[in-house]
């Protein structure tokens, strides 16, 4: 390993580490030769490696520096949802994994959650259910499925999630999307779970 690999390992762990937010100053060019005891050419080396696998970026000029980097999920979901598009992956090809991975995130979640996250999910249900038309359902819907993943705890299963919602918006105009529990795929029962998690923490508080 070089240098500069080496270098840019402890950067990208101290990075992890210090949970840095996208956009933090680690530094200038000069702070951080003398922190990390390296000449310029091993921190540009370092530099260009995290560059190239978007962790950090570097600026030029009286505020320059280099800052830590983060692409968020939304982004990766879109990139990854576009690929698809572009592949002419269709949303029958995806049913089947999509409804495998709904009901993971739902069993991780349904572990997972409070009274309180049991008690607004029941309520978001209840928007569902009490929507007046098919695009307040699906804008309800939505609302539903991302408090899921949210919930799962499992950075797999929201990328999943954020994926799959993003091709979905992207391939079906948004007022014919319909995430209803009757038309779902994985006819997943979202009422049992969120009933027994509600008495779980009824039970215990008792």
């Amino acid at each position: 390993m070089t240098a500069g690999s080496a270098l840019a390992a402890h950067i990208e762990k101290e990075i992890a580490e210090h949970s840095l937010a996208n956009g933090a100053l680690l530094g200038t060019e000069r702070e951080l030769c003398t922190r990390f005891l390296v000449t310029p050419a091993v921190l540009r080396q370092a530099t260009r490696i995290l560059e190239a696998r978007d962790i950090v970026s570097t600026k030029r000029g009286t505020s320059g520096g280099i800052y830590v980097r983060k692409t968020s999920l939304e982004t990766v979901a879109g990139y990854v949802a576009t690929l698809w598009e572009l592949d002419g992956i269709q949303l029958n090809d995806l049913a089947t994994t999509q409804a495998l991975f709904r009901t993971m995130t739902f069993n991780a979640a349904s572990k997972r959650m409070t009274l309180e996250e049991a008690y607004h999910l029941r309520h978001l249900q209840q928007d569902c259910h009490a929507a007046p038309d098919q695009l307040a359902r699906s804008q309800a819907a939505i609302r539903r499925e991302d408090y899921i993943a949210s919930l799962s705890g499992n950075p797999l299963l929201v990328l999943s999630h954020a994926i799959s919602t993003r091709f979905i918006r992207n391939m079906v105009p948004f007022e014919y999307l319909d995430l209803s529990p009757s038309d779902r795929p994985d006819k997943t029962d979202r009422t049992h779970p969120i009933e027994a998690a509600l008495q779980g923490g009824k039970d215990r508080a008792i």
